[in-house]
């Protein structure tokens, strides 16, 4: 093989390395809070809001707080740095993705909502 082939094949190998790290270093799974406990990393809980009447937002630390049962029917309470979340009152399912920074709060760094659709019950004619 020439040299430059040789090369050009080194440069490919390291690229594919370098990709493969940095995916591997941002994935998170989906799991419960008993298994976030567990692991200590970044994981996405799927869940329902309850105990509405308990959500707060304190905009001196910008933290709003609300609880959330995972899939289990496990309950934690859950602080994200960040205001309430648009339509979050509308939300079917909410996927909180972060992490046990305490062992009692889940630290929400980012929440998805799963809102219901506006076409689901209307037929197209």
């Amino acid at each position: 093989m020439k040299p430059r082939s040789i090369l050009l094949l080194v440069i490919i190998a390291l690229f594919t390395v370098v990709l493969a790290v940095s995916f591997s270093g941002n994935s998170s799974s989906y799991t419960t809070f008993g298994e976030a406990k567990k692991s200590g990393g970044t994981v996405h809980i799927v869940g329902s809001w309850v105990n509405r009447e308990s959500a707060n937002y304190d905009a001196s630390r910008d933290i709003f707080t609300f609880s959330l049962q995972d899939t289990t029917g496990t309950v934690s309470p859950v602080s994200y740095h960040d205001p309430k979340p648009n339509d979050f009152d509308k939300a079917e399912k909410i996927v909180v993705i972060g992490k046990f920074e305490t062992p009692d709060v889940f630290t929400a760094d980012k929440i998805i909502m799963k809102c219901p659709s506006k076409y689901g019950d209307k037929e197209v004619k």
